[in-house]
């Protein structure tokens, strides 16, 4: 029996970890998640897919019913939304370039956001020029960042179409 349950947390230990790196929000929403909340790490987020899986998925329950810190109001994407998990690799040097206006990193995130050719550069001043909206105080994790650069491209309607 004991056998059984170390390779059960054993195999669920290697489910746990495609889950953890495909996004940099970590578990999500779940059981795991509100048991392991405020907790960070690669262990707290093994730990917390782990506990998902032991008790078994109350995701889809916590999606339908709007609990267990789930939210189905935004859109699915893989591996953390793209756009945020680009900014939290590249956080320092997205900022310097937002600031500026240009620069490799803003053109890279222009080209994954797939802005239309004649939208880049208005795209990127419209960034800029909001800069402080962006990234207000208090510091923002990646994915409020992507949600500011969001309520900006709204507020304009050329560049609202690549809001995500």
């Amino acid at each position: 029996m004991i056998k059984k349950m170390l390779l059960f947390l054993g195999v669920s230990a290697m489910l746990a970890f495609p889950a953890y790196s495909a996004t940099d929000e970590g578990v999500g929403c779940g059981v795991g998640a509100i048991v392991m909340d405020g907790k960070s790490g690669k262990n707290s987020h093994i730990v917390a897919s782990i506990i998902d899986q032991v008790v078994g998925s109350f995701q889809l329950w916590g999606m339908t019913s709007g609990t267990l810190g789930c939210d189905t109001s935004k859109k699915i994407q893989p591996y953390g939304g793209g756009s945020a998990s680009f900014i939290h690799k590249n956080q320092a040097q997205f900022l310097a370039d937002v600031s500026r206006g240009e620069g490799e990193v803003l053109d890279n995130f222009v080209t994954l956001m797939k802005v239309e050719k004649q939208d880049q550069q208005k795209f990127k001043s419209t960034l800029k020029s909001n800069f402080s909206n962006i990234f207000n105080n208090p510091v923002k994790n990646s994915s409020e960042v992507m949600d500011s650069i969001n309520q900006v491209l709204l507020t304009d309607s050329e560049l609202g179409k690549y809001a995500i």
